[in-house]
């Protein structure tokens, strides 16, 4: 079984969402890069143990009342080795945020887990998904076949490192990607 902290309140959804009204239309840098931190920590964290957490979104990092993000809903997450530690064997999650071999069918991975790391940092950063569509399979569709416009041509103004960690986090193939270490650092 699994232990969760019961938590209530704020996402980073509902952060982002917020900083999508101001202008500029996209979160504060710095406080995209400690919430980042926090989820990658996690996320190594649980890669130490061996779980996939298969859901990594806005919406399950949640903000305590003084603002510390903390990565939540491992509920479907999975060991690395296969075994599910919930009941379900569906792709799920949202959809703008599950990496291509994911979508594809495959298993999910630590490296699936960085994908959507990627997404939420794109998103963040940019103030819009790299990923969209008009419906759930267009934004398979689209998450399958890339193209998205590169996080260097809309933020040129980034640190060459944190621009280089998005890339990689979104780079197609699962073995380029870099663990939540790599991404933080």
């Amino acid at each position: 079984y699994l232990v969760l902290e019961r938590m209530s309140g704020r996402t980073w959804a509902d952060e982002l969402r917020d900083a999508a009204r101001t202008p500029g239309g996209r979160a504060d840098d710095d406080r995209t890069r400690v919430v980042l931190c926090a989820v990658l920590s996690a996320l190594a964290e649980a890669r130490a143990l061996g779980i996939v957490h298969r859901d990594v979104k806005p919406g399950n990092v949640m903000l305590t009342d003084d603002g510390v993000p903390k990565l939540g809903d491992f509920g479907l997450a999975k060991s690395a080795g296969g075994d599910a530690l919930t009941r379900t064997g569906e792709v799920l999650g949202s959809f703008a945020y599950v990496a291509p071999e994911r979508a594809a069918g495959q298993s999910a991975t630590p490296a699936s887990d960085m994908w959507s790391v990627g997404v939420m940092a794109y998103e963040a950063f940019t103030g819009a998904r790299p990923f969209t569509g008009d419906s759930a399979a267009a934004v398979v569709h689209a998450v399958l076949e890339g193209g998205h416009v590169p996080i260097d041509d809309r933020r040129p103004d980034l640190p060459a490192g944190v621009r280089s960690a998005v890339t990689r986090a979104l780079s197609r193939d699962p073995e380029q990607r870099p663990t939540p270490e790599e991404f933080a650092a």
